[in-house]
């Protein structure tokens, strides 16, 4: 059943969403879901968190283009031609339109995503939305099955998820890289979960110093997050309330927002905004007493600063 606060703008693309997911549970192949969709289900209160977009990675390696090409092909022809579920969704076959957006320049990146197309109907509506896949990546630690509760109908087990130490670790490396609002928000949630141990914490850590060592990221930067130096992680500290207010609720006045957020990527489009603070510094003081209590802190970061290349 879809959520009251749902925004009925991306309704019926989530329900498209969920049907190919649960095609895809069913087709063998080597894919790993990430991003939304997983990180949803992490939370206490799913409903809190909207998905968007459909990521997955591929973890077959590729040494050429036509290869990975070949293999994508196979697997989202056999997810879109799939019959007999009975949930409201009819897929075009991928053979109608099957082509991979940059996929001979992705060989090249370092790490290459390929993106695609997917269009379905739902009764008599056309729905389409974009499909992701990145591969070639380093995965250091195992997949997860997960049982997946899906918006629409029935819960199903989708074989491969990525872990939720990988998904922190990824969301506090892009918060050095490029600070977002809405991976601060999942921060908050996904450490609060049950299955962030000790031993995920650990993974996260060595996995988090891997990441920054491969980019040159300096232990100094990585210890404002720990230290909740939010202001030390953005050239223009003085614009984050205005960043934050627009993020939250936008208006033209809020313009100068580029150090937080990109035009894309608002509050409303994740979760429900009205229930947001109004006001940074009571979303950071939120943030920080969920982080200390999950034990990730400047107690955590010391004993792996030494790690750090720079």
């Amino acid at each position: 059943m879809m959520s009251n606060t749902l925004p009925s703008i991306h309704a019926q693309e989530i329900r498209a969403e969920e049907a190919f997911l649960r095609r895809a549970a069913q087709v063998e192949g080597p894919y790993m879901l990430k991003g939304s969709f997983v990180t949803r289900q992490y939370f206490e209160q799913p409903a809190l968190r909207w998905p968007r977009d459909l990521d997955w990675v591929c973890l077959e390696m590729f040494e050429k283009a036509e290869k990975a090409r070949l293999e994508f092909d196979r697997w989202v022809i056999a997810i879109t031609e799939m019959e007999g579920i009975a949930d409201g969704v009819k897929f075009r076959s991928f053979r109608e339109n099957q082509f991979w957006r940059s996929m001979d320049y992705a060989m090249f990146d370092d790490f290459p995503t390929v993106s695609t197309d997917i269009l379905c109907w739902i009764e008599d509506e056309e729905v389409e939305f974009e499909l992701d896949i990145s591969f070639n990546l380093d995965v250091p630690y195992p997949t997860i099955p997960l049982i997946f509760s899906p918006i629409w109908g029935s819960g199903f087990t989708i074989p491969r998820t990525v872990p939720l130490s990988l998904q922190v670790s990824w969301k506090i490396h892009q918060t050095l890289v490029r600070a977002r609002f809405k991976d601060l928000f999942d921060l908050m949630h996904l450490v609060k979960h049950p299955a962030f141990t000790e031993a995920a914490k650990e993974e996260m850590m060595m996995a988090l110093v891997k990441e920054c060592n491969m980019e040159m990221l300096p232990a100094k930067k990585a210890e404002k997050f720990f230290t909740f130096d939010f202001e030390g992680l953005v050239k223009d500290a003085d614009t984050l309330q205005d960043s934050w207010s627009y993020w939250i609720h936008p208006t033209s006045r809020h313009s100068d927002y580029k150090n937080w957020i990109i035009d894309f990527d608002k509050a409303k489009h994740m979760t429900d905004a009205s229930r947001l603070p109004t006001q940074f510094s009571d979303f950071k003081a939120d943030f920080e007493r969920a982080l200390r209590s999950a034990g990730i802190d400047e107690a955590l970061f010391l004993p792996f600063k030494r790690f750090f290349k720079r």
